[in-house]
C-alpha cells in the first residue's frame, strides 16, 4: 500500500512535491517529519531548474556530494516534479520497441566488477553502500533512459553544471565538447548497428553524453547501445596492462562508436563503385531502379557525412582538453585520441569522394536518359516526316482518282480504247517518280 505527503510552495507559486511511502518494505517508510523536511526548499526543484541557479563545486578529492546523496537515498528518489521530456526524446523511447523504455543502470569499478540495477540507489548492497561505491578510486556508471528525477539529483550528486543536464534531459543531438572546472562534457552520436549495411540507421542516431571526472566518468544515453559492453570486454582483455581511468573509458568509448561506421562506409564505397559502372551499361529494362539507387546511396552518404564530421572537431576539443591539462600519463590518451581522428578525417575524406562520384554518375545517368529521349523525338520526328511525304506523294494521285471516279462526263468515256486509262495511270506514276526525286534531292527521305 502506497501513501502520498503533502506540497509545499517557493516564491509564490505553488510546486507539488509527491511523496511515496509503502508498508510492505521497511527501508521505504519514513518517518513524518523526514517527510515534512523534503518539501522544504532543499529538495524543491523550482528555482534549480534554473540553467542560471549558482552550484557550489567542492574542491575535495571526493567526486561527489554526500548531503545531496543522504537526501537522495531518504526522500529525493521518490520525489515527482516537473517533467522535461521533449518530443526528440520521446520518440527515442518509442523506437526502444525492444525495452519498452526501460531503465538500466550498470556500475563498474575494477574492485567491485559490473553491477546492474534499474534505479540508482538500488547499485547498493549488503556488502557496500552506495557511498562506498562512489568513493572508490576509478568507477564508471552507465544510465540507460534515466529518468528526470534521477538526472536532477545526479547532477547534485555529482555537482554537474544545470547546462549539461539540461543538454542530457532534452537529448541534444549537436555533438560538442565543453569544458567545465570539475568535469568536462562530451556529445557524440552512434546508431543501431544490428544491421550495418541498412543505412537507414544512420539517420536516427543515438546520442552518447558522457561526463568524465576526476575519479569517475558517467554515460548516459536512451537507447540500448553495446558500446559499454565493448568496452568493458576489451578492459578485460587488457587490465594487465593498463589502469583504467575516466578518459580512457572515454577514449575507448569513440572508438567503439567511430569503428562502427567503418563497415557501413566500405558498403557506400561498393555501392558507388557499382552505380559508377553500372550507369552507362543497363539495359533499359534496368534502368527502372537505378535513379532510386543512386538516391539512397547519396541519401546515407550524406547521413555518414552529417555524424561524421562533427566528431572530428570533438576528439580535437577533448585533445587541447587533456594537453591543457599537462599531465604525462594522460598525453598518451591525446596520441590515442589523435589516431582516432585520423580515421574520421580518412573516412570524412571517402565519403566525400564517394559523393562526388554519386554526382557525377546521378549527372551521366540523367545525361544518357537525355540523350535517349533525344534519339526517340528524333526517331519519331523522322517517321512522321516520312508519312508527311507519302502523304504528299499520295494526295494528287488520290485526287485524281476521285475525279475520275465520280458519276459524271469524263474525257475517253465514249473511246473504247484503253489509251486514257493508260495515260492516266501514266500520269500519276509519272507524278510520283517526280516527288520521290524531289524529296531526294531534297534529302527529305
Amino acid at each position: 500500500m502506497h501513501t502520498k505527503s503533502a506540497s509545499s510552495s517557493t516564491l509564490g507559486s505553488e510546486s507539488k512535491v509527491v511523496l511515496y511511502t509503502t508498508e510492505e518494505n521497511p527501508h521505504y517508510t519514513y518517518r513524518e517529519e523526514l517527510l515534512d523536511a523534503c518539501v522544504t526548499t532543499d529538495c524543491d526543484f523550482v528555482r534549480e531548474e534554473d540553467v542560471c541557479f549558482p552550484i557550489v563545486v567542492s574542491k575535495s578529492d571526493i567526486s561527489f556530494d554526500s548531503d545531496a546523496l543522504h537526501k537522495y537515498l531518504t526522500a529525493g528518489q521518490y520525489q515527482v516534479h516537473r517533467s522535461h521530456t521533449t518530443s526528440k526524446r520521446k520518440s527515442l523511447i518509442i523506437q526502444d520497441t525492444q525495452n519498452n523504455g526501460s531503465r538500466q543502470i550498470t556500475f563498474f569499478s575494477p574492485q567491485t566488477g559490473s553491477i546492474r540495477a534499474n534505479n540508482f540507489s538500488n547499485l547498493a548492497s549488503e556488502k557496500s553502500t552506495l557511498a562506498d561505491l562512489l568513493s572508490l578510486d576509478t568507477y564508471w556508471i552507465d544510465f540507460l533512459n534515466p529518468s528526470d528525477n534521477d538526472l536532477k539529483w545526479i547532477g547534485r550528486i555529482f555537482q554537474i553544471h544545470p547546462l549539461t543536464i539540461e543538454d542530457i534531459q532534452r537529448a541534444e543531438i549537436r555533438e560538442k565538447c565543453e569544458s567545465f572546472w570539475n568535469y568536462y562534457f562530451v556529445s557524440v552520436q552512434t546508431f543501431d548497428v544490428r544491421d550495418c549495411g541498412n543505412s537507414r540507421n544512420v539517420e536516427n542516431p543515438i546520442s552518447v553524453y558522457n561526463v568524465v571526472m576526476k575519479n569517475c566518468i558517467l554515460t548516459f544515453h536512451y537507447l540500448p547501445i553495446y558500446h559499454p559492453e565493448k568496452v568493458l570486454l576489451r578492459y578485460d582483455h587488457l587490465k594487465d596492462y593498463l589502469t583504467l581511468s575516466p578518459d580512457w573509458v572515454n577514449y575507448a568509448l569513440i572508438d567503439s562508436i567511430v569503428d562502427d561506421f567503418i563497415p557501413l562506409e566500405k558498403s557506400l564505397e561498393h555501392e558507388s563503385n557499382s552505380i559508377d559502372e553500372l550507369v552507362f551499361i543497363l539495359k533499359h529494362s534496368e534502368q527502372a531502379d537505378m535513379l532510386r539507387r543512386i538516391g539512397r546511396a547519396r541519401k546515407a552518404l550524406s547521413g555518414l557525412l552529417r555524424t561524421l564530421k562533427p566528431k572530428a572537431d570533438v576528439v580535437r576539443a577533448v585533445i587541447k582538453r587533456i594537453e591543457a591539462l599537462k599531465i604525462k600519463e594522460k598525453h598518451e590518451f591525446g596520441l590515442y585520441l589523435g589516431d582516432v581522428q585520423d580515421h574520421i578525417l580518412s573516412m570524412v575524406q571517402s565519403a566525400e569522394h564517394f559523393e562526388k562520384k554519386l554526382s557525377r554518375a546521378h549527372s551521366n545517368y540523367l545525361a544518357q536518359i537525355s540523350i535517349e529521349i533525344t534519339h526517340s523525338s528524333d526517331a519519331l520526328n523522322n517517321l512522321v516526316a516520312k508519312l508527311t511525304i507519302l502523304g504528299t506523294i499520295l494526295l494528287p494521285m488520290h485526287v485524281i482518282a476521285g475525279l475520275w471516279g465520280m458519276n459524271v462526263k469524263v474525257p475517253g468515256k465514249e473511246n473504247a480504247s484503253l489509251v486514257w486509262f493508260f495515260g492516266i495511270v501514266g500520269f500519276m506514276v509519272a507524278l510520283f517518280v517526280v516527288c520521290v526525286i524531289y524529296f531526294k534531292r531534297m534529302k527529305m527521305i
